[in-house]
């Protein structure tokens, strides 16, 4: 992302065995797999996206899985659920 571009924002769909990843405003859109060596692909391509906010959609107890490279490396994040929609913002 270049300096004069728009910040971008990404949503997570968190599954068992998948992350559904889409970006906005750029329309990028991947599949990776919910285990290490697929949040390991999801943290390399967030990287040069360099996302103002994450937004993981949190249900379910999948979306808590801990990765080794992830401390530190993450912008702002918000966890949402439903059906009331709660919003879990986490610094």
């Amino acid at each position: 992302m270049t300096p004069d571009a728009p910040a971008a924002y990404v949503g997570i769909d968190v599954a068992k065995d998948s992350l559904d990843v889409h970006a906005r405003p750029t329309g990028l859109a991947f599949r990776v797999a919910n285990d290490e060596a697929g949040i390991a692909t999801l943290l390399a391509r967030l990287h040069d996206l360099r996302p103002a906010a994450l937004v993981l959609e949190a249900t379910g107890g999948y979306e808590v899985r801990q990765h080794p490279h992830t401390a530190g490396s993450l912008p702002r994040l918000f966890m949402v659920s439903g059906p009331g929609l709660t919003i879990d913002n986490r610094p």
